[in-house]
């Protein structure tokens, strides 16, 4: 972890507890013996930042090229190590991450691909899940609970789930497409958003 990431994740840190009276559940099922791969719902710009505050986490983010055009923004983005991923083409996103699993680092991943701005789940990529059998890297299931555009003095939560292994979501030629093992995942996310938030 670097100087900047620290400073960063302790600005952060008090940001959200002081401002979002952020709290975080099942820390219990963070592993601390090996790498994996974070999957969470994704309704808000700080979504990263939350996630690497509730654990403590040094993991590499994908975060799309457009928000790189923005001076400042990028160069954070550049700082802590971030993979660009260009939405046309995600193949050199996705070879750096399957580097950086190999590497036993941890990394973040929005399955859906995008913010969804009704809270409501959205449709999965496959491509958390690929790297997941391919690395056969577990996956740790994540929430984000929190009130439409994370408002100021509403409380924000982090909900972990248990660890999905690799061999769960590895059906073979059955699920050629992933989407058995993105049943998996979405289950797991329902399970942890309860009625807290909109499925």
């Amino acid at each position: 972890m670097t100087k900047f990431y620290r400073f960063v994740l302790r600005a952060f840190r008090w940001i959200l507890y002081a401002f979002f009276f952020l709290k975080v559940e099942n820390k219990e099922y963070i592993p601390t013996d090996r790498n994996f791969i974070i999957l969470s719902n994704h309704v808000s710009a700080w979504d990263p930042f939350t996630i690497a505050v509730s654990g403590k986490f040094h993991f590499r983010p994908m975060a799309k090229q457009e928000l790189y055009r923005f001076g400042p923004i990028g160069f954070i983005l550049r700082k802590l190590g971030c993979i660009k991923v260009d939405r046309t083409d995600g193949v050199r996103a996705l070879a750096l991450a399957r580097r950086a699993l190999l590497n036993k680092e941890v990394m973040l991943i929005f399955p859906e691909g995008t913010r969804s701005v009704t809270r409501q789940l959205l449709d999965f990529k496959a491509g958390a899940f690929a790297l997941s059998v391919k690395t056969k890297t577990p996956v740790l299931p994540c929430q984000v609970i929190s009130p439409k555009g994370m408002r100021l003095f509403r409380r924000v939560r982090v909900r972990y789930g248990p660890l999905i292994g690799y061999e769960e979501l590895d059906l073979g030629s059955d699920d050629k497409d992933y989407a058995k093992a993105m049943a998996v995942v979405r289950d797991a996310f329902i399970r942890l958003r309860g009625d807290e938030m909109p499925d």
